[in-house]
């Protein structure tokens, strides 16, 4: 059986979807034109971000090591006083900065400390 023929109305309506689905068509395709720059931009912005992590861990990585470094010095520096005659030592000490000093003076063994101490 064959199909009848839409009326007037129906043709009307018909091909006023048919322009609404071009037209939505072709919003879609702008949207996506303008879509890709602002993807590459989030792209590009996520990639620095994770490359801006890495440097931070690598910056806390050789800080902490320098930070390593220096304590070992500290306790070498902190040793070589210990192992000092008193009397060497009193005259170092009265020409270091106080607080030098003072963080020597703390990680030093205390009977070793006495030793050093004036009378």
């Amino acid at each position: 059986m064959p199909k009848p023929l839409p009326s007037a109305g129906e043709r009307a309506v018909l091909e006023s979807l048919q322009q609404r689905r071009q037209e939505l068509e072709t919003r879609t395709r702008e949207m996506e034109v303008r879509d890709k720059p602002v993807e590459a931009a989030e792209k590009r912005i996520e990639q620095r971000l994770q490359d801006l992590k890495g440097s931070g861990g690598r910056i806390s990585g050789v800080s902490a090591k320098r930070d390593e470094e220096d304590q070992a010095k500290f306790k070498s520096l902190v040793t070589m006083y210990e192992n000092m005659k008193a009397k060497e030592a009193a005259k170092v000490f009265d020409r270091l900065d106080l607080r030098i000093l003072v963080e020597i003076a703390t990680k030093m063994n205390p009977r070793r400390m006495s030793e050093h101490s004036p009378a």
